[in-house]
C-alpha cells in the first residue's frame, strides 16, 4: 500500500492534471518534478529534437537553477533567510519527487554550496561536484556503470557551476548579468557539456537547441512556481485551482507551440554517433 507521503504526491499530481489541459499539465509536472512517464511519446520526441530533454530528464538541474535564482534575487535578504528559504525549497522538491535520484543529487550539491556560503567558506565548483558524486556513488555504486542519468546530472552540474561562470566573466567582464541572462547562459552551458554523452548514447545532436533554450529556459522558474501553486491549491480548493490554472496555461501554450514548430523543422537535429574513444 502506498504511504501517506506517496498518496499526497499522487493527489498533488492529480490536482495539476485537473487544473491544466494536456500536454500543458504533463509538461508542467515534468519541469517541476522530472516526471516523464505521462508526457506523450510524440511530444517527448519533439523535446529531444529541440534539445530540451535535459530539463525533464535531469530534473535536479531545475532545483539548482531555483536555488541559484534565490541567491541572485535575495540580495536584500540575510544569509540566514536565504538559507532557510533554500532549505524549504529543497525539502519541498524532495517530497514532490519522492526523493528521486536526480533531485537527491541536486540536493547534495545545493546543501554543500549553501553550507559553505553560510559559514563564509569558499569551495571550488569542481570539489562540490566531486564530493557530491562520491557521496551518491558510495550510496549506490551501480550509478557509475549503469545509470546514464547519474552521468548527465553531474555533467549538467559541471556546465552550470564551472563553464557558466567562465562564460559570464568573458561576456560581462566586471558587470553582473541579469537573472534571465544568467539562466540562459547556465542552461546553454549544461546543454553544451551534456551534448557529447547524449550523442554517444542516443546517436543524435540538436542543432536548434541553443535557440530553443533561449526561448524556453527563462520561463521555467515561473512555470514551476505557478504549477506548484495550482497543485497545492487544487488539493483543497479545486475550483480556485481551475482559475489559477489560467496563468501557467498562458505561459505554457506559446512554449508548446514553439517546441512543436521548432521540432517540425527538417534541420532541427542531426544524427551524430560518437564512439567511446
Amino acid at each position: 500500500n502506498p504511504s501517506r507521503l506517496e498518496q499526497l504526491r499522487l493527489q498533488f499530481f492529480q490536482s495539476v492534471y485537473s487544473s491544466l489541459p494536456e500536454p500543458h499539465a504533463s509538461l508542467g509536472i515534468g519541469f517541476l518534478a522530472g516526471v516523464r512517464s505521462s508526457i506523450p511519446k510524440d511530444f517527448q520526441d519533439q523535446l529531444s529534437r529541440v534539445g530540451l530533454t535535459h530539463i525533464i530528464a535531469v530534473s535536479g538541474y531545475n532545483l539548482t537553477i531555483l536555488v541559484m535564482a534565490i541567491g541572485k534575487l535575495g540580495k536584500r535578504l540575510s544569509k540566514y533567510q536565504k538559507l532557510v528559504i533554500s532549505l524549504g525549497l529543497i525539502s519541498t522538491f524532495l517530497l514532490i519527487t519522492g526523493f528521486s535520484a536526480s533531485i537527491v543529487r541536486a540536493a547534495i550539491v545545493s546543501l554543500i554550496s549553501l553550507s559553505c556560503a553560510f559559514y563564509g567558506r569558499k569551495i571550488s565548483a569542481l570539489n562540490i561536484i566531486l564530493i557530491a558524486a562520491a557521496i551518491s556513488a558510495a550510496i549506490n555504486p551501480v550509478y557509475l556503470w549503469e545509470d546514464i542519468g547519474w552521468w548527465l546530472s553531474f555533467l549538467a552540474f559541471s556546465g552550470v557551476l564551472i563553464l557558466a561562470p567562465i562564460l559570464v566573466e568573458k561576456i560581462y567582464k566586471e558587470k553582473e548579468p541579469t537573472l534571465m541572462s544568467g539562466i540562459v547562459i547556465e542552461s546553454f552551458s549544461a546543454q553544451l557539456v551534456t551534448a557529447p554523452l547524449i550523442a554517444h548514447v542516443f546517436g543524435s545532436f540538436s542543432i536548434i537547441s541553443l535557440l530553443a533554450n533561449v526561448l524556453v529556459i527563462p520561463w521555467i522558474p515561473v512555470i514551476m512556481l505557478l504549477v506548484f501553486i495550482c497543485g497545492v491549491v487544487g488539493m483543497v480548493m479545486p475550483d480556485i485551482a481551475l482559475i489559477l490554472g489560467v496563468l501557467p496555461k498562458i505561459i505554457l501554450t506559446p512554449i508548446v507551440i514553439i517546441i512543436e514548430k521548432l521540432a517540425s523543422l527538417n534541420w532541427a537535429s542531426a544524427q551524430l554517433k560518437l564512439s567511446q574513444f
